[in-house]
């Protein structure tokens, strides 16, 4: 693979094209299909040798189905850089169809090419079938011609290739036997791997076949529950939406749901209060839902509360903050929601609150702050005691 990438000047995608076709399969110790070493001088059909192949991957035209002879030339013509690049060096193209007159007559040549480094001439014939030996006088016909009217003095003699969908060596080697034109005989490859022609269908569909998203406008709309109580974080209910019989599939994660559930505009509800629900389609459906729900968050009272609060502390001579979290359930609540205030222990009444700052015992008072949390007459605050050595 790196001879080739450095002989052909390969791209990214072509390397890894041959890769997944498994391109040094179709290379490895195959016999080549050509008279060159009995029509050409010694040196000429060395490199001649090396120039062509006896198998080439047309992968690149991308066919997903056997092609006519025209179409598969018409769309080699069209990747006419690529093809070069999959032939070798030195490879400048002079045409497709090329004419050549004789007695009036016109004969067409398929691909017309002239080889820098071989001086040469390459007419190039496609057969979408498997090689039959007709196909060589046909060929020696057409490099007489070249060869007669068309080569200049210091050019070489032109050299013909027949690409085939298949051939058998034997059967060419006899076709090719007592022929003086240099011919050679090519088999090509330009079928997807299934991967590669998976991925094809499926842009093909994209392209093709415009999916028009489902108007949800007229859904029927349920909200399971009607309110919850604050609990610190994001409250949510949940939402059945069902359009023509079928239910639509919501999810958290905007990308992978069928709507979005949004709460007086926003997606999520946290504090107190009451929220209208409207639901607006997503992805393969669209519109908003003309019926909307309505959802409340009512305020905790103070004794669901658990407040964490270390139970020592060593002095600093800085103010002490004893408090770790408040907690409702698994949700922290946030520090707008309460109020700390520090008494020494042995003010019983709470009567004077202090600076936590010096040694001895105190007493922390967490109270309610905000409209989310409220004290019931029972659970006015609550207490935590703490010490300061």
């Amino acid at each position: 693979y790196a001879n080739e990438v450095y002989a052909k000047g390969w791209s990214r995608d072509m390397l890894n094209h041959a890769l997944k076709s498994e391109y040094h399969l179709s290379i490895q110790a195959i016999e080549k299909s050509n008279n060159f070493d009995s029509t050409l001088p010694a040196q000429q059909a060395d490199y001649a040798n090396e120039v062509f192949r006896s198998s080439y991957n047309l992968g690149f035209i991308d066919a997903v189905e056997p092609l006519k002879e025209l179409e598969l030339e018409r769309r080699l013509v069209q990747k006419i850089t690529t093809f070069i690049m999959e032939l070798g060096s030195g490879f400048s193209f002079i045409g497709n169809q090329h004419t050549l007159t004789c007695n009036d007559k016109e004969y067409r040549v398929d691909l017309l090419f002239f080889h820098r480094r071989l001086r040469s001439m390459v007419a190039i014939e496609l057969k979408i079938g498997e090689f039959k030996p007709e196909y060589v006088g046909k060929m020696n016909f057409y490099l007489s011609l070249l060869d007669k009217f068309e080569k200049a003095p210091d050019e070489n003699p032109s050299i013909g290739i027949i690409l085939c969908a298949e051939k058998d060596h034997l059967e060419v080697e006899l076709a090719l036997q007592d022929v003086n034109k240099p011919i050679g005989v090519a088999e090509y490859q330009y079928l997807l791997p299934k991967n590669k022609l998976q991925e094809l269908i499926t842009v093909e569909i994209k392209k093709n076949f415009k999916i028009t998203p489902v108007d949800i406008t007229n859904a029927e709309l349920k909200v399971k529950k009607a309110s919850s109580v604050y609990n610190g974080g994001a409250n949510l209910t949940k939402t059945t939406v069902k359009i023509n019989k079928k239910t639509l599939k919501y999810n958290a994660n905007a990308a992978k749901s069928d709507y979005i559930v949004y709460y007086n505009g926003a997606t999520s509800a946290t504090n107190k209060g009451k929220y209208t629900i409207k639901i607006v389609g997503r992805g393969n459906y669209t519109g908003t839902v003309k019926q909307t729900g309505t959802y409340e968050i009512k305020p905790i009272t103070i004794n669901k509360v658990s407040v964490s609060c270390q139970s020592s502390v060593k002095y600093t001579g800085e103010n002490i903050n004893p408090i770790k979290s408040v907690k409702i359930g698994k949700n922290v609540l946030a520090g707008s929601n309460y109020t700390v205030t520090y008494y020494m222990a042995s003010d019983k009444e709470l009567t004077k609150a202090v600076t936590p700052k010096d040694k001895g015992k105190y007493v922390a008072v967490v109270r309610p702050k905000g409209s989310n949390v409220v004290a019931t007459d029972k659970y006015k605050y609550v207490k935590k005691s703490f010490t300061i050595k």
